[in-house]
């Protein structure tokens, strides 16, 4: 008997909403997402709820306006499991797989690190091991090797508590991820990869090896990244050469990536809203057959002279 915090209620104000508007007594288990911007936001967080089992999904260059440093992400994110008497960590993380964690049962998984492990990868099928034993196989909906990890990290603690692994295989069968977290749409000779929510490098990377693998003439429409303070060359410089990998068209919402991706043998358009990019796309993809990638559409608070890019 469980509840989770819908859609992105990640904040003080949207898990205390959530708090008050549910009779929390009359369930067993409760998932709260915590997510941060700033250095001491993971306090707030904890001084609502402190989790009896703890996941830190990723670490990486994210939100670094506030956080200044990489450092001062790994120390809030990892935070999260002081007080929690199982930490269910993604070694494939080399900052989290490095940290110290001590007097607590450690849940470690990966793909090439860790206790649990996803193997031989197709698709959205793959071998779970635990401790190099193959344990059972999985068929899932998801798209892309981060949507696979992810899961891994709830399978990792089922598997821990003793489950019939044969009832979750089942279950993840019917298992679709959310429309804007790399869901995929198809219309006749065009393919739609929706990843408007994502707003992390790694992620980013990880949707345009996704898009990398189809045959069709692949379109990015992307702003570029939000939030990356003075790391924003450096992942940008590292973002240049997957996204000339992977593409054959770019259009650009906005200036910010432009520098990065021109003139590099891909042809590059610039929009100055998502509409009017997503109308550029369905121009030059007219009568072929096409994949698009729609990466990190600007959320609500990011408003230019107004008008929300959407």
């Amino acid at each position: 008997n469980t509840i989770a915090t819908p859609k992105s209620y990640n904040t003080v104000l949207g898990i205390s909403k959530f708090i008050n508007e549910n009779q929390l007594n009359s369930y067993d288990n409760i998932v709260l997402e915590y997510g941060i911007s700033h250095k001491n936001d993971m306090n707030e967080l904890l001084g609502i709820s402190k989790p009896d089992v703890a996941v830190v999904t990723e670490i990486g260059y994210m939100h670094m306006n506030g956080f200044r440093n990489i450092n001062t992400v790994i120390n809030e994110k990892m935070s999260l499991i002081k007080d929690a008497s199982i930490a269910i960590l993604n070694y494939e993380n080399s900052y989290i797989r490095n940290y110290s964690v001590d007097n607590k049962i450690v849940l470690s998984y990966g793909f090439n690190y860790g206790d649990n492990r996803a193997l031989n990868i197709n698709g959205g099928s793959f071998d779970y091991y635990f401790k190099d034993k193959y344990i059972i196989s999985f068929d899932t909906n998801l798209v892309g090797e981060h949507q696979i990890l992810n899961l891994l990290s709830i399978i990792s603690y089922i598997h821990y508590l003793g489950y019939d692994l044969n009832k979750l295989k089942r279950v993840l069968e019917l298992i679709y991820v959310d429309d804007k977290r790399l869901g995929v749409k198809k219309y006749d000779d065009r393919i739609i990869l929706d990843d408007s929510f994502n707003s992390n490098f790694k992620g980013f990377c990880n949707a345009l090896n996704v898009l990398k693998g189809y045959t069709y003439k692949r379109f990015l429409i992307t702003p570029g990244i939000v939030e990356l303070g003075k790391y924003k060359e450096y992942i940008y410089n590292n973002l240049k050469d997957k996204i000339i990998k992977s593409c054959d068209v770019v259009i650009l919402v906005g200036n910010d990536l432009k520098r990065y991706v021109v003139n590099k043998g891909i042809d590059v358009y610039i929009e100055p809203s998502f509409k009017s990019a997503f109308r550029r796309y369905l121009i030059l993809s007219n009568n072929i057959k096409s994949v698009v990638l729609i990466e990190n559409d600007l959320p609500d608070i990011y408003i230019r002279r107004g008008i929300v890019f959407r």
